[in-house]
């Protein structure tokens, strides 16, 4: 019989999901002098001291007042948020970066689930029309296959997709609409084939792919020329890797359903 009668994984990147192990998801581990001698960060802010948490008036004079860890991480998150939008300023999803740092300022580390953001990712799967997209792969799989009697498995997709350049958000256009600085890269896909009928030659498959990304920064990063010197990542590092704001990264989680039709030459 062709077609399945299961949900079959027919792809699972090789870094897992929830990886809370990684150097993206350490948070409150670095001390000033790190952040200092190793990053070159000795102030991320003009209204504030990132260490001291010293409100910062100009000209300097007095005692500056103290603030407390959460009025300094406030103007330190108002002045991340307007930072990022440098990279947020076309599109309808300039809004997503935004409510990542709001998340990340309040919410102490909870995955994060967008509509906005699944949406997002279903339009670049089904928008990318090369010959190495992911649903082009696939399709090639599913238009050749002949032995229906041993039946489809997971190992007949991996030549495909293996060759095939999967999701993430690096197009000319993310550089500028939000969604480069918000996921850029997915650390984490999953593509699952949920359902696949005939008619004759022809058939429906639906897709269900899922991907995870860290919203965090790990060291590495900080030594990125375009990470280095720009000022959002400077605030956000230390929001997230200074021992004593230690805002904790987390989990970014979209998902996708598509359908596709084709026909089977075998």
């Amino acid at each position: 019989m062709r077609g399945i009668d299961q949900p079959l994984i027919i792809f699972k990147s090789r870094k897992p999901f929830n990886d809370r192990c990684a150097d993206d998801m350490k948070y409150g581990d670095l001390t000033e002098k790190m952040l200092k001698a190793r990053f070159g960060l000795f102030q991320v802010s003009e209204r504030v001291d990132c260490y001291t948490f010293q409100k910062m008036t100009i000209p300097a004079y007095g005692n500056m007042p103290k603030l407390s860890k959460e009025q300094a991480a406030a103007i330190l998150f108002e002045r991340l948020r307007f930072e990022a939008g440098r990279f947020a300023f076309w599109g309808p999803y300039t809004g997503i970066i935004h409510r990542l740092f709001t998340h990340m300022q309040y919410c102490n580390g909870k995955d994060f689930h967008d509509v906005q953001m699944n949406q997002a990712y279903k339009k670049m799967i089904e928008g990318d029309h090369s010959s190495g997209s992911t649903i082009n792969r696939i399709k090639r799989t599913l238009d050749t296959f002949s032995d229906w009697d041993s039946g489809l498995q997971t190992r007949h997709f991996a030549n495909e997709i293996n060759k095939s350049h999967l999701p993430k958000f690096d197009r000319f256009s993310d550089r500028i609409n939000g969604l480069g600085i918000s996921i850029h890269e997915i650390n984490s896909t999953k593509i699952t084939l949920e359902s696949l009928n005939f008619d004759n030659n022809r058939y429906t498959a639906v897709l269900h792919f899922k991907g995870q990304d860290h919203f965090g920064l790990d060291t590495d990063d900080m030594t990125k020329t375009l990470f280095k010197y720009l000022k959002v990542f400077g605030i956000w590092f230390v929001i997230q890797r200074f021992e004593k704001l230690a805002y904790k990264p987390f989990f970014t989680n979209m998902e996708a359903r598509i359908t596709i039709t084709g026909e089977n030459h075998a």
